[in-house]
Formats: C-alpha cells, sequence, structure tokens
C-alpha cells in the first residue's frame, strides 16, 4: 500500500475515476496548477498527471536507449539509476515546478509536456 499523504485508498481510486473524462487529453500548465487549489483529490489528480508526463518520457527515453537508437537525453537521470542512487519522482515537486515555470515567463497555456521536458533537459541532460 502506498504511504504517501495522498493516497488514502478505495475512495481515493473511485474519485480519481469519476472526475477524469472518459477520454484522456493533453493538459496545460495552467490547467495542472489549477487542480492544485480543488482540494487534496484534485490535488493527488495533478500529481498522478504530472508522474504519468514524466514517466512517459522517461520511458520513451529508455526503450531508445534498450533499443540502440541513441539515447542522448536525461544522461545523468539514468546514471543516477545504474549507480543505486536514484533521483525522487519530479512529480512530487509539480507545484514548484509550476511556480517556476510561471516566474521564468514561460506560456502557461504551453502543453504540460512542455515544462516537463525543460526540466528533465534542464536538471539531468547530457
Amino acid at each position: 500500500m502506498l504511504k504517501s499523504p495522498l493516497f488514502k485508498g478505495p475512495l481515493t481510486i473511485i474519485a480519481i475515476l469519476i472526475s477524469f473524462d472518459s477520454s484522456a487529453e493533453m493538459m496545460t500548465v495552467q490547467e495542472v496548477k489549477d487542480y492544485y487549489h480543488g482540494g487534496m483529490s484534485e490535488e493527488l489528480i495533478a500529481t498522478s498527471y504530472s508522474q504519468g508526463v514524466f514517466d512517459g518520457m522517461i520511458a520513451m527515453e529508455g526503450a531508445r536507449r534498450n533499443e540502440g537508437k541513441g539515447g542522448n537525453e536525461f544522461c545523468d537521470l539514468f546514471e543516477r539509476e545504474q549507480n543505486d542512487n536514484p533521483i525522487r519522482h519530479p512529480a512530487y515537486r509539480t507545484e514548484q515546478l509550476i511556480e517556476d515555470w510561471q516566474e521564468g515567463g514561460y506560456p502557461m497555456d504551453a502543453p504540460f509536456a512542455d515544462l516537463a521536458i525543460s526540466y528533465l533537459s534542464g536538471q539531468y541532460g547530457c
């Protein structure tokens, strides 16, 4: 069972399922930010969405590396993982990352994936 204070068991899962539309959609940085002001269940939605975006990008880069197709992104991230020094998942810093994005003057109507790739490349790039 997850130890996160955001996870409260089956009721949380039901709330998430009810909250989401049946179709997947890309969210902007502003939309993810707005979820952080809607209470605990909406904060969980924002963190989960962020985790999915980050996981997808890292998994795609990992697949490229495993297939021998290069792998020029997030070098430090993969090196730390290989050296048994993994990072804490960036999704847990989503609210701060959004604040930094906004203070940096980046567009809030940009896809959240832009924020994620910018963060990963800036922190763990080759």
